[in-house]
């Protein structure tokens, strides 16, 4: 039968003992020096108990930043607080290319009032993001991660911000990794310039091609079709045969057939650039690249045609002066050739 007696009986028995039993661990939470002798006459009402979770958290967190932030309060770092290292260009040396982003296509006159149709490219808050160690022994070779174009930190998941917390760079768009020669490494959070290419220097441009969807064997990969004659109904762009008999009684694989189209990854080589403006860090390069506007580009030094060893190019990147003007840089004359509304022949 329950006794309510007996019950408070037993709580009123049980209070000295919890009493004692809190005491040595509320003092390590107190804020004034409190004696943990029980002697002493320590009263149960001035033992100061932790927090709780929800206090300590609230507590402990830090605001985020606002627009085109700076991850978790941090300080961004830039150009002036980082030092390159003192290193020559050799013809092996391999630089690091840029992550940029399409702008479009225009008509640039060159020198000789030719009209040239150029792609701008943009290379928008381009920062260094991680380098590998890891050298690749067949190639020689290391990875660094690039990352271009501010975000907002709200658009971005903790663990890919606490990566660009890493660096000390607010969050990119477009992180894209470039193959680069040891010697050639830059320090974290380093911003590329437009200037880090020069104007008349071949460049290789590597992009993503426009998707077209799922098409059709005759425009996917330029089957003429079936006869248009008689004896041919309904199926005038079809593909035909596919397969072979019984033997090998299968569809080889890589076979030439209706699916989708675009979307793949092309290099065009051998670009010109024409015309760089520093201002805005945008670089005119000679014909089209791949891709649709304001899509995700990377810009490199061109491989079959290297630098002149008598002409290095800034290495390992560009390094603007204190007096920085800023100058828009054309392709030279001598790089365009003859001109040919010379002597009249035009």
């Amino acid at each position: 039968m329950f006794r309510p007696s007996l019950l408070k009986k037993a709580i009123s028995a049980a209070a000295p003992v919890r009493a004692a039993a809190a005491a040595p661990i509320a003092a390590l939470f107190s804020t004034e020096a409190a004696s943990t002798d029980a002697s002493a006459g320590a009263d149960a009402s001035s033992v100061v108990f932790p927090p709780s979770q929800t206090a300590r958290h609230r507590a402990n967190r830090v605001a985020m930043p606002t627009s085109r932030g700076e991850a978790w309060g941090q300080v961004l770092v830039s150009n002036r607080d980082l030092v390159l290292p003192a290193v020559k260009w050799t013809p092996k040396s391999r630089r690091a290319g840029v992550v940029a982003r399409k702008v479009g296509m225009l008509s640039v006159f060159d020198g000789h009032g030719r009209q040239v149709a150029c792609t701008a490219i943009q290379i928008e808050d381009c920062q260094v993001l991680a380098l590998n160690p890891v050298v690749n022994p067949n190639r020689g070779t290391q990875m660094l991660e690039l990352g271009a174009c501010n975000r907002k930190e709200k658009s971005v998941n903790k663990p890919a911000l606490g990566h660009f917390h890493h660096a000390r760079v607010a969050p990119k768009l477009f992180v894209q990794s470039v193959e680069i020669s040891p010697d050639a490494a830059l320090p974290l959070g380093w911003s590329i310039d437009a200037r880090h290419f020069t104007a008349g220097q071949y460049v290789d441009v590597v992009g993503h091609k426009v998707g077209k969807g799922f098409q059709g064997g005759m425009k996917r990969w330029g089957f003429a079709g079936l006869s248009a004659s008689h004896g041919v109904s309904v199926s005038h762009r079809s593909i035909g045969s596919t397969g072979q008999r019984q033997d090998p009684g299968r569809v080889f694989k890589n076979k030439k057939m209706p699916g989708h189209m675009g979307t793949d990854q092309k290099t065009i080589h051998n670009l010109q650039i024409v015309k760089i403006d520093p201002t805005h860090n945008v670089i005119y390069v000679r014909g089209a690249v791949p891709g649709m506007a304001e899509t995700c580009l990377i810009v490199r030094d061109a491989v079959r045609r290297p630098f002149n060893p008598e002409s290095p190019p800034p290495f390992p990147t560009f390094v603007a002066p204190s007096d920085d003007d800023k100058a828009v840089s054309v392709i030279a004359d001598s790089l365009l050739g003859p001109d040919p509304f010379a002597g009249g022949a035009v």
